[in-house]
């Protein structure tokens, strides 16, 4: 063994094995992103480079931010690359991460309403909390108790042309136990 390593005329099999062995390197990579990472197959071309994660755009992350007083939806736009990481990568320790961020702000209110349609396909209105740095914000702090994200990707069904939410995952924050993952 300590021949074939050593001796010049195995130069070309050495080559041959180092480029076999990073070939299949990069594809058990890939195949662990497409398992794990919801990385899309590959679809030939050269090394994967035609593969692409679906678009963070259909990935949607919703913050609630319950005070004493009352519920808020979190501007996610205040989460800046800590939400567009999560939205790159949606794992678990992701959204963990994001958890935390979003958990360490001092939200305060920016006196506007936004109406959703909640899962149960009713309307409901809740008030908007920003961060310091938007211009809509008061300068009151909320007392938040609780923050909790819920994270999903919407997918267009082509044959039924029906939108279709997938769950990602969701975050739970309160003082008491910091921040846990559900998935």
């Amino acid at each position: 063994m300590k021949h074939f390593f050593s001796n010049s005329r195995y130069a070309e099999v050495r080559l041959f094995l180092l480029l076999v062995t990073g070939s299949l390197a990069i594809l058990f990579n890939h195949f662990y992103h497409v398992t794990y990472n919801d990385l899309s197959q590959w679809k030939g071309g050269g090394m994967g480079m035609f593969a692409t994660q679906d678009a963070p755009g259909t990935r949607v992350v919703s913050i609630m931010l319950e005070t004493p007083e009352q519920s808020f939806i979190a501007k996610n736009q205040a989460l800046g690359r800590s939400l567009a990481h999560f939205n790159a990568m949606p794992t678990a320790d992701n959204l963990l991460s994001l958890c935390r961020f979003a958990s360490n702000k001092v939200w305060l209110p920016s006196g506007t309403v936004r109406t959703v349609t909640l899962n149960d396909q009713t309307l409901r209105s809740y008030a908007i909390a920003g961060l310091s740095g938007d211009k809509t914000s008061s300068h009151q702090p909320l007392t938040v108790t609780d923050v909790e994200l819920v994270a999903w990707k919407t997918l267009l069904d082509v044959p039924t042309g029906t939108l279709t939410r997938t769950p990602l995952g969701s975050a739970h924050w309160n003082s008491a136990e910091g921040c846990r993952v559900k998935s």
